[in-house]
């Protein structure tokens, strides 16, 4: 067994991407990625180049790929170059793969300034990251960082230990009413606050709506775990999946007094059977001919100046409300930091996620 560096677009990329389908059919319940929006993450027009570099390695047995891994740097996270990062890691139950491709990512990190790593992260955190911990065995969600059960395990093996936890929320529409009911309250009690109002972001005009909407994505983030700042046009690239499953009824916005975009809040619905039956390659037809009756709640963001102040509760309470009369019957409180938050009077979390972390000796 040994590994070996790649390039995306080189003599070994194809099988770098196309490994995950020799290791979730069969055994974990998966939204298969798109094969082209994997390329184009990691080819030469890679958005990571952009903020540092980026190295692909395969763990070959003899001729046959047993598993993958990208090593990247970011000189624009907050942690200012002394961490470096490992993403689209996918690996077959072998501790000796594991071990080292991810030795392999740490000495690659380390020779350009780190000091310690960090992953699973696929460039940032707005293009997805996190491993999960807890119910693989649930049906999995379009956008849920879903992996194999035994993950965990193998990473822990190697050294690595949680650095931050994430959990996500089955709802049904009772429970769904339910925090409604709380974020209403929320609203009446905290209203003698600064004045705001929410919107729906228009669609239509989607470019011009994401200058303000990135810059309340980046100063509300910013505190977040894993924080990289990223421009209008990498935002806007990042998002672009997400573009594709949008729908105006669940994208909101809050405003203060003076326009200013202070608050965000963005659910879809679950296109993850449309996705499933693409298997790896985009379907129009797919996504138009589905009827999703789970939504999704995604992203959601408050500035700073405005956290303590009934917007948050708003959001809330708009984003509720479009899904309760879009009559789905179920919904995502997806991927919440640990802490207090909305969702703690429906009960504990069915899905669970982490970003792990080692020194890189």
């Amino acid at each position: 067994m040994r590994v070996v560096p790649i390039q995306c677009g080189g003599p070994g990329g194809a099988a770098f991407v196309e490994l995950p389908w020799r290791i979730y059919p069969g055994r974990t319940p998966w939204v298969p990625p798109l094969r082209e929006a994997t390329r184009r993450e990691l080819g030469p027009e890679s958005p990571a180049l952009t903020r540092g570099e980026l190295q692909l390695f395969l763990a070959l047995d003899g001729e046959e790929v047993i598993g993958r891994i990208a090593a990247f740097t970011d000189r624009l996270h907050k942690d200012r170059g002394t961490t470096g990062f490992f993403g689209y890691f996918e690996v077959v139950d072998r501790q000796d793969a594991a071990t080292a491709l991810l030795r392999e990512a740490a000495a690659w990190v380390r020779e350009r300034g780190a000091r310690r790593l960090e992953g699973p992260v696929q460039l940032s955190i707005f293009h997805g990251y996190r491993v999960q911990t807890r119910g693989n065995e649930r049906s999995p969600f379009l956008g849920e960082p879903r992996t194999p059960a035994y993950y965990p395990r193998l990473l822990r093996d190697a050294g690595f230990t949680e650095a931050a936890r994430w959990h996500s929320w089955d709802l049904d529409r009772p429970q769904m009413e339910g925090v409604l009911s709380a974020c209403e309250q929320g609203v009446k009690r905290l209203r003698g606050a600064a004045p705001w109002r929410v919107e729906r972001v228009d669609l239509r005009r989607f470019d011009e709506e994401l200058v303000p909407i990135h810059r309340a994505v980046m100063g509300s983030f910013a505190p977040n775990f894993g924080y990289s700042q990223m421009s209008l046009e990498d935002f806007g690239r990042a998002l672009a999946p997400l573009r594709a499953v949008a729908v105006e009824e669940h994208f909101f916005k809050a405003l203060d007094a003076s326009g200013e975009v202070v608050g965000f809040a963005f659910s879809f619905p679950d296109h993850a059977p449309a996705f499933q039956a693409m298997d790896g390659e985009a379907s129009a037809a797919l996504l138009r001919d589905a009827l999703p009756r789970r939504l999704v709640f995604h992203s959601f963001g408050v500035l700073p100046s405005h956290q303590r102040t009934a917007v948050a509760y708003d959001l809330g309470v708009h984003s509720l409300v479009a899904a309760l009369e879009g009559g789905y019957e179920a919904a995502i409180g997806a991927l919440i930091t640990e802490g207090r938050n909305f969702l703690d009077r429906v009960g504990p979390p069915q899905r669970s996620y982490a970003v792990v972390a080692r020194g890189c000796r």
